[in-house]
Formats: C-alpha cells, sequence, structure tokens
C-alpha cells in the first residue's frame, strides 16, 4: 500500500519506457543525492536475464569503498516473505497445516488475558496478518532462545487480540515472529538454522544472513544512517552488530543484497519444487485476504502484497504487482514482482524512509500495459462513520463528527496527556483516511457491519461503536511506542514514512 501512496503521488516517470537503462540510473542518482541517501543499490531483472544492475554511493562515509549489487543491507520486513517460505515449505512436507491452531504448534503458549486466544488463531492467520494480535516490536539479543521466551513469557503476558482473528486484516510484526517460532518447533532448530538449510542455501542465497558478525567478517555492507532508535533524536551510523532482536528475526532482521534478492525474485516468479511446490508458491502471492484499502484491487497473501494493478503517477497499470517494503533503523527496502512480465525490481537503500519515488522510472521502463484506473473515488456524506468509537485496551473513547465534506476527530486520553494530534481525517479512498498523531500518520479504515460489527481499524489499535471501561495509561503508552517500534512493514502515508 505505500508502494500505490508514494507512486500515485509522485510526477509521471520521466524515462523513456524503450530509453536505455543509463537514463533511469541518472534519474536514481539524482534523487539520492537530493535526498542525500548515503547508499544504495538496484537491480532489475526479466525473464531470467539482469537488465540493470548497479550501485550508488558509498559502503560508508567515512572512506570510498563504492557500494555495488552485492553490497549487504539489513532488508526490514522483505525477511517477512523468507519466513513465508519456510513455513509454507513446512506445510508442503506434510508437517503442519495452514489451518492448524498456533497454540497446537506451541503449546507453552498461554496469553494471559484470555487463554483461548491461542486456539483461536490459525497459522493461515498469521502468515495473512488476519491474526488481530498486537503490533509490538522489541530490540533484545542475539540468544537464539528469545525468539520463544519473548513470544510466550512477556508478549503473552501483556499482549491482546484487537479484533477477533480472520475479522480483517491488519498488518502486525508478532504475526511473523510466531510464524518464526512455529518454524523452529516443527523443524526441532533454531529459526536461523531451518532459514538457512530450508531457504537461503537450496535458493542460493549464500550471503543471506541474520548474523551480524557473520555481515562484518563479509566486509562488503552498506553503513546506513538513522536517528537514535531510543529517543528518536540524534544522526547514527549502524553497523551490522548494532543492535540484534532474535524474538524479531523472523519479521525484519536479515541481511541481504539487491544480486541475492533478484535470485530470490526469480524463485517467485519461475518456481523451485525442491523448495516449494507450485501450488503453495502460486497462493503465497496471491490475493488471500483484502487490505481493504484500494476498493477490490489491493490485497496480501503470505508475506507478500498482491495488487491487481497500480500508479505510477497518473498512470494506472493494468498489470498484477506482488510487492514488499522493509523499514529497520537505518535501511529501506523495496521489492517488486511483475507476475506476467516476468519482471522484478529490487532497490535497497542505506537511509531511513528512502522509499525512492525514481522506481516509477524503473518499473515504467518494463513498457508495462496501461488501462483505465479502477474508481477510487470516496462520497463526501461521511455519515456512515460518524459516532462514538471505543478501544477498551488503548486510546478510549473516540469522536468521529462531519462537519460538511470534513471528517473531524476528538479523543478525550490523548488530550489529558497533552499529546498532539490532527483533528481531520483526511480521506485517501473510499472508508481510509490518514491521521496524524505526534506528527505520524497513520491510516483509519472504516470496516462496517463485519460479521455484525462496525470496526475503526489503525494498525495499532482497533474500535467499535460499543462502550466498554476506560483503557489504563499503560497500554495508551504502549500504543504511542508502537507507533515508532521497528522493524516496520509498510506504513501507509503520503510521504516516507518516519
Amino acid at each position: 500500500m505505500l508502494l500505490l501512496a508514494l507512486l500515485a503521488c509522485k510526477p509521471d516517470p520521466a524515462a523513456d519506457p524503450t530509453g536505455d537503462w543509463a537514463d533511469v540510473a541518472a534519474i536514481f542518482a539524482q534523487e539520492l543525492e537530493d535526498r542525500q541517501v548515503p547508499a544504495a543499490a538496484v537491480v532489475v531483472r526479466r525473464h531470467g536475464e539482469v537488465l540493470w544492475s548497479q550501485g550508488f554511493g558509498t559502503l560508508s562515509p567515512d572512506h570510498a569503498t563504492p557500494v555495488g549489487p552485492d553490497s549487504l543491507f539489513r532488508i526490514g520486513s522483505v525477511t517477512k516473505s523468507l519466513t513465508a517460505v519456510a513455513l509454507l515449505q513446512q506445510v508442503d512436507d506434510g508437517l503442519i497445516s495452514l489451518d492448524d491452531h498456533l497454540v497446537d504448534q506451541v503449546p507453552d503458549l498461554h496469553f494471559a488475558q484470555d487463554p483461548e486466544w491461542g486456539d483461536a488463531i490459525t497459522l493461515r492467520h498469521l502468515l495473512s496478518h488476519q491474526s488481530g494480535l498486537l503490533d509490538y516490536a522489541v530490540f533484545d539479543h542475539g540468544d537464539d532462545a528469545l525468539l520463544s521466551s519473548w513470544l510466550t513469557g512477556d508478549y503473552a503476558a501483556h499482549a491482546y487480540l484487537m479484533a477477533p482473528p480472520g475479522a480483517f486484516w491488519n498488518y502486525a510484526n508478532p504475526n511473523f515472529s510466531f510464524a518464526g517460532l512455529v518454524a523452529e518447533t516443527v523443524d526441532g532448530a533454531p529459526y536461523t538454522d531451518v532459514m538457512g538449510s530450508r531457504v537461503l542455501q537450496p535458493l542460493g542465497l549464500l550471503r543471506t544472513t541474520f548474523d551480524g558478525e557473520q555481515v562484518l567478517s563479509d566486509g562488503d555492507w552498506a553503513s546506513g544512517r538513522t536517528v537514535d532508535w531510543n529517543t528518536g533524536e540524534g544522526e547514527v551510523w549502524v553497523t551490522p552488530t548494532a543492535y540484534d532482536s532474535a524474538s524479531m528475526r523472523p519479521a525484519g532482521f536479515a541481511w541481504s543484497s539487491a544480486a541475492e534478492l533478484s535470485l530470490f525474485t526469480s524463485f517467485l516468479l519461475n518456481g523451485e519444487p525442491a523448495v516449494l511446490s507450485d501450488s503453495a508458491r502460486a497462493e503465497m502471492q496471491g490475493p488471500v485476504i483484502s487490505t481493504e484499502m484500494m476498493g477490490d484491487t489491493s490485497f496480501y497473501g503470505y508475506g507478500l502484497m498482491f495488487n491487481e494493478g497500480f500508479f505510477l503517477g497518473s498512470r494506472w497499470i493494468d498489470a498484477p504487482l506482488v510487492s514488499h517494503q522493509g523499514a529497520i533503523p537505518g535501511y529501506s527496502a523495496d521489492l517488486y514482482l511483475l507476475p506476467e512480465q516476468g519482471a522484478s525490481v529490487v532497490v535497497l537503500a542505506a537511509a531511513d524512509g528512502a522509499y525512492l519515488s525514481a522506481v516509477a522510472d524503473a518499473l515504467y521502463a518494463l513498457e508495462l500495459p496501461e488501462g483505465s484506473a479502477p474508481d477510487l473515488s470516496y462520497d463526501t456524506d461521511f455519515t456512515p462513520f460518524e459516532g462514538t468509537w471505543y478501544d477498551p485496551n488503548n486510546v478510549g473513547t473516540l469522536e468521529v463528527a462531519g462537519e460538511g465534506d470534513t471528517l473531524t476527530v476528538q479523543a478525550p486520553l490523548l488530550d489529558a496527556h497533552h499529546i498532539p494530534y490532527g483533528e481531520t481525517l483526511v480521506p485517501i479512498t473510499p472508508g481510509n483516511f490518514l491521521w496524524e498523531v505526534q506528527g505520524i500518520q497513520t491510516v483509519v479504515s472504516f470496516i462496517l457491519d463485519r460479521d455484525g460489527v462496525d470496526y475503526l481499524r489503525t494498525r495499532y489499535f482497533v474500535a467499535t461503536r460499543e462502550p466498554a471501561p476506560a483503557p489504563p495509561e499503560t497500554a495508551l503508552r504502549a500504543w504511542l511506542r508502537g507507533l515508532r517500534a521497528e522493524p516496520r512493514g509498510p506504513v501507509y502515508t503520503s510521504r516516507p514514512p518516519r
């Protein structure tokens, strides 16, 4: 969804689709300079052939070693796609089923607020972000045991379901942490070993790793520029051992190169039966669940987004697009596949929020078919969304009211804690609005009459029209921390995410 929002709000691509890739490279180089992104790498592939492969910038600010397509970057939530392959391979092997309940595979899991939640969540819910679990991420250490101990310990003690499992799609990192825990439980080996034997080695991704020390010894890695992730202030240049999180590795802590991720896209497009059946591979990148964001065009599969078409500037491209993005302190990642064209684009960058509009030029240069865009206009009669909404776990009461063609929101609990927020919900597509809290934009989606319940959905909290007791202050603070939690997957904003 960030892809659609980002590319749709940019000018039409400047590159000639029949021109030389040097033209596209020049556009990338100029944008990287304008946005002061210190390093990036791009690989474009079609029908097994690399059309364009190039690095930009230097590996670190203190020496002039150039970045290349083989240079390693953190890839953030693109890791989720790799984790999904491992779990689906175990399904192919008959070791588990996507309809298995989470607690069946992780019997030590007991949610403190309701032990039955573990029995309501299936593995399918995890891989497609339908569990309803609270999105929360932590930085811990590299001890493999922390994946299990944090999820079944601290997280299970404090987490809650924001909505019933299967009610709708809502992106949350713990879904894939649990998926990784299931994978290691089934194989009886640490998650990183499972990924190596089941995915990375068979696909030839021999330098893709979760081991910061291995990246250091490799030497060909880009230092990422970020802010201090604890304070949100000051410039920090991160190294491979600057941070780690065993509990979040399956959701977003892999290192890889643009060249190796391009090999991964070839597997997704063309298959490798020794790794994953064609049916599982197709379902992984298909329309498993609607995101409710772009009418009937945007879906999530298993660890991948699926769009029936997409905007490049004002142009509607009438071709399916499979994608995922990643964000983690110091790094940004883009992975795009065009199944009908047999093409892919991978872009890795060493800075926060470095989702480059030049990607539109790379995609446009693949000579994609244009068509008529779907009707995404919205009705300015916002009456169906008005009223009192309540989240018992988090932000408390929200008063939503229409004033002409404007929808406003009041949040008494945020007011009481002097937390700044915008009073206007800005419409973007039918039923979807942008809301700014503490300078960070999140999408508010109204999902009405879903099994008899009306929902107000954000990534970080879900409200319904039913009243409930006042939420605890600790839950409110947890949500506000969650707004800045890392690693992030797609953050749906009209500008690059922070």
